[in-house]
């Protein structure tokens, strides 16, 4: 079976998990809260990582790929290439210290360097 579907880094992880990884760190993934955990980002807080990820477009050369849209407000226009972005590049630098316990940014940090 694993001949006819194969593995897809693209499809399964950029347009499944990090869509998914955004709505619960927002609160917004199957109307689950954190339970006893404390992972959500606050909604302020998401709106200037979504405006630090457009703004970071205006210093990032255009050889490196198109303009990245507004994460918290145009989400909906990210292809994959704007996931790849900026889950590789962008996300690393935005997402220091927003998270109200340092352990989930060690544990992004963790799937990062995986990926």
């Amino acid at each position: 079976m694993m001949q006819s579907l194969p593995h897809d880094w693209m499809h399964l992880f950029l347009e499944n998990h990090c869509k998914s990884l955004i709505l619960l760190w927002t609160g917004k993934f199957k109307s689950l809260d954190e339970g006893v955990e404390c992972y959500m980002i606050a909604p302020a807080v998401w709106e200037a990582i979504g405006h630090e990820t457009a703004k970071a477009s205006n210093t990032i050369p255009s050889t490196f790929g198109q303009c990245t849209p507004n994460i918290a407000t145009e989400q909906h226009l990210f292809t994959v290439e704007d996931w790849s972005f900026w889950f590789l590049f962008i996300a690393p630098h935005v997402l220091n210290g927003c998270f109200p316990c340092s352990k989930d940014s060690t544990d992004f940090m963790k799937l990062h360097d995986i990926t």
